[in-house]
């Protein structure tokens, strides 16, 4: 019953742009974890470009799907505590995403691997 959507170059920029700030921050701060989301999410969008480019690939798994809900969950804290800062003067320690743009893509990216995973789970037989 879903659409089959296909995923952009778009879905392929936001993740690299979140891969980049996660591999800038962890660089600054040396955290490992940081640099270890940016490793993920930059193989997230090699996954992406494959579906793009209909190369051969491992299709879309519920981990891919878990680290794109991570992200998420991440962006919304950062939101909230960026506000937070902002009223208390101080500065934000990531890049904000004032126009929900990052966010909207990963969402986008969500939806895209969910239908993979339920198109992959269906049955074979449809009458």
């Amino acid at each position: 019953m879903s659409a089959d959507l296909p995923f952009t170059p778009a879905h392929v920029s936001s993740i690299a742009t979140r891969a980049s700030e996660l591999e800038r921050i962890g660089e600054e701060t040396q955290d490992p974890e940081a640099l270890v989301r940016a490793a993920r999410l930059y193989t997230l969008a090699v996954r992406i470009v494959d579906d793009i480019q209909h190369r051969e690939a491992l299709p879309f798994m519920h981990s891919d799907l878990a680290r794109v809900r991570d992200e998420l969950r991440t962006l919304a804290s950062e939101r909230i505590a960026n506000r937070t800062q902002d009223d208390g003067g101080a500065a934000a320690r990531s890049t904000s995403d004032p126009a929900g743009t990052i966010t909207r893509m990963f969402r986008e990216i969500a939806v895209r691997i969910e239908q993979r995973l339920e198109r992959r789970n269906e049955p074979a037989h449809r009458t």
